[in-house]
């Protein structure tokens, strides 16, 4: 069985796939997952209990690029941006070494491509960030985890590069018309690719 974890995106990269069981944690950000002290993961992980052969993929990280780590920047001169994210993400491997899978793969989900301004002006969304502060911040942390990844031995499934545009952000035709993507056919490409997800001939989100 594969399970895909993380914050509202997990809705939208894996609908309609029956071999995926999602388990959305709402506001759940990879700054707090690596707070050894938050132990929302690990009960979730206890509730799943998996076993060897089955597949975690955690999906978190757009809300800290969206809203939180722009206004650290701003106000905290002796930091930059890839010490804020090199510790965030370390915590984050951290928390997920710790957890009692059993022999299940883990997998970490690329952080998607942000939605513009503009767009995100006609919704309830919040932001912190210029366009290509927040295309810059999505960049970072994607090469960040990818090579938390591959230190440990786990999989990088880079959705990222599948649909962000020239500038780095999320086209609005690839959109839901807010913060995720709108169908998932990319996506279910890519997971069979990577022997991940079966072919299907039928499926209902691929246009």
């Amino acid at each position: 069985m594969i399970y895909a974890i993380g914050d509202s995106h997990v809705l939208y990269v894996f609908r309609g796939l029956p071999e995926v069981d999602i388990r959305y944690l709402a506001g759940l950000t990879i700054q707090r997952v690596g707070y050894m002290a938050d132990d929302t993961i690990r009960k979730e992980i206890e509730k799943i209990n998996p076993t060897n052969g089955d597949v975690l993929i955690f999906s978190f990280g757009e809300i800290d690029v969206r809203t939180v780590l722009h206004p650290i920047l701003e106000h905290r001169s002796t930091v930059n941006l890839y010490s804020i994210l090199s510790a965030w993400v370390d915590r984050y491997c951290d928390c997920l070494k710790s957890l009692q899978v059993n022999g299940a793969k883990i997998c970490a989900l690329s952080v998607m491509p942000p939605i513009t301004s503009n767009q995100l002006k006609a919704t309830e969304w919040f932001l912190n960030g210029s366009d290509k502060e927040r295309a810059k911040y999505t960049i970072a942390i994607n090469d960040i985890l990818r090579q938390a990844c591959i230190r440990n031995g786990w999989l990088f499934i880079d959705i990222y590069s599948l649909y962000a545009d020239a500038d780095g952000m999320l086209p609005v035709n690839m959109s839901d018309g807010t913060v995720h993507i709108g169908t998932n056919w990319l996506v279910t490409d890519e997971l069979k690719k990577m022997g991940l997800c079966h072919d299907y001939s039928n499926y209902t989100y691929r246009r």
